[in-house]
């Protein structure tokens, strides 16, 4: 057994199934076409919380093939970023998410690390490709928060901070930011009250919520300085 999940250090087989493992899985066949319609509606109802992320080339999903059905083992996404899937999963388990990585390229188990391994593909898929929680009984208030982590996390490997103000007084935040995004491109905005901006606060992702892609993030996230 490694220290990392996932990664092996000998060549074994385990074809055992106890009485336990057997009967949990019975009940699962049991009961396999309900727990299948549960999974794909998990899976449109992530495919709709990332459109923003997919339509601007953030993430990716796995397309799928004409003719084809994909089975809804597990949830995957690809996120373009050049974090090791170390610090990836660390960012995720601080935000109380439980992610798992995809294949390590065959070298990187320790009985295999002898094998010549030129291609690159295997090592970026690793560091870029995580699969998000997903289980049949996943609610649809989990899912969110799960795409909110992965939309700070994007924020994060572009080194732009979210900060969450739901605590903190309001006024003295609205009206730095206010002075901010009338300098920034945010015309719109120009000479608006502060009664105005709080109706676009939460599109303005001041609230730790999910982002809105209105606009290049760079422009829609300000960093705020308090104290």
């Amino acid at each position: 057994m490694s220290d990392i999940k996932y990664l092996h250090c000998l060549h074994a087989y385990n074809y055992r199934m106890t009485n336990v493992q057997a009967a949990l899985l019975y009940e699962q066949l049991i009961d396999i076409e309900h727990i299948l319609e549960n999974k794909y509606k998990i899976f449109d109802n992530y495919d709709k919380l990332f459109e923003d992320l997919i339509s601007p080339g953030k993430v990716t999903i796995y397309k799928k093939e004409k003719d084809t059905v994909n089975s809804p083992w597990i949830y995957a996404v690809r996120i373009l970023n050049n974090k090791t899937i170390e610090e990836t999963n660390h960012y995720f388990k601080a935000n109380d998410i439980d992610i798992r990585p995809f294949f390590y390229p065959i070298n990187a188990h320790k009985h295999l690390e002898t094998i010549e391994n030129k291609d690159e593909v295997s090592y970026i898929f690793n560091r870029e490709i995580i699969m998000i929680p997903s289980s049949p009984t996943i609610t649809a208030k989990e899912q969110q928060k799960v795409a909110d982590v992965i939309y700070k996390f994007i924020l994060y490997i572009q080194d732009i901070e979210i900060i969450d103000v739901n605590h903190l007084n309001r006024t003295s935040i609205y009206n730095n930011f206010l002075s901010k995004i009338t300098n920034c491109h945010f015309r719109y905005f120009r000479n608006r009250t502060i009664e105005c901006l709080d109706n676009h606060i939460t599109t303005l992702a001041l609230y730790d919520k999910k982002i809105v892609y209105i606009l290049d993030i760079r422009i829609l996230i300000m960093l705020i300085n308090i104290g």
